[in-house]
């Protein structure tokens, strides 16, 4: 359908955006992305329209917003089994939850999406996760747990051979 096909190609356009900083018209694309999905009915695609808008707000040091958008897409995510955007989008409502302090919840959220990561073999997925947990760990000054996650992500790096992320 040349509509969904419309959409899809407006998320991956604003994703695109989004890595070279251009934050506003990326969050554009997504808002267009997910009219059109919503339209639809294709909950996929508003799903992963949620969640590059909520990568989106966190640049854009928006959590509160980031966090509605991420909570959306992890519920969409859950309601349709769709695992692979739903440990991506739990990590990061992890982080929009760290950063407005809401610590422990964060931790909980993103253990789950470690959990989910482990499960499908995302093992990028793993590593985002570790690394923010490493991160919020830090933030709540638990120093020795910090660099046990931190550590585990460099393992987990360092397997793969990337040595740019290392």
């Amino acid at each position: 359908d040349h509509q969904l096909m419309k959409a899809k190609m407006l998320y991956r356009t604003a994703a695109m955006h989004s890595r070279l900083f251009s934050f506003r018209p990326a969050y554009k694309l997504c808002e267009q992305s997910i009219e059109i999905a919503r339209k639809l009915a294709d909950l996929r695609s508003v799903a992963s329209a949620l969640y590059y808008m909520g990568e989106i707000c966190i640049a854009l040091q928006d959590y509160a917003q980031a966090k509605t958008v991420l909570e959306e897409s992890v519920s969409i995510c859950w309601k349709i089994h769709f695992p692979q955007q739903l440990n991506m989008a739990m990590t990061s409502l992890g982080q929009a939850l760290d950063e407005q302090g809401e610590h422990e919840r964060a931790l909980v959220t993103t253990k789950e999406a470690l959990a989910i990561a482990k499960q499908i073999d995302d093992l990028w997925g793993m590593i985002h996760a570790l690394q923010l947990l490493g991160t919020i760990h830090r933030y709540m000054r638990e120093y020795d747990t910090a660099i046990e996650y931190f550590q585990r992500s460099l393992s987990a790096i360092r397997l793969i051979g990337d040595r740019l992320a290392e």
